[in-house]
């Protein structure tokens, strides 16, 4: 894995994170930015917006064709929508 990388998932491509191979947290766990989940060992973390990215999702293509699919696939990094006021 290289030692640091700027990523399209940050707003600001220009934000350099650095890997680590334990969290910095005193729990020893980190929250992802990118797919939310609670991770422990490598990360990439950027120490100005103190944000973290697990190697694994760091790593994913940004683009993906399926034989199943008749078009390529785009990674996107936004949330999904959340409820609308009807479905509240």
């Amino acid at each position: 894995m290289p030692q640091q990388i700027t990523h399209p998932f940050d707003e600001k491509e220009r934000i350099l994170r650095t890997l680590l191979p334990t969290p910095l947290y005193s729990d020893g766990v980190f929250n992802c930015r990118a797919c939310m989940k609670h991770v422990h060992g490598f990360s990439y973390h950027c120490g100005d917006c103190k944000t973290d990215l697990q190697t694994t999702c760091a790593s994913k293509p940004l683009v993906h064709t399926h034989h199943s699919h008749p078009h390529q696939l785009l990674l996107s990094f936004s949330l999904p929508p959340g409820p609308t006021s009807s479905e509240t």
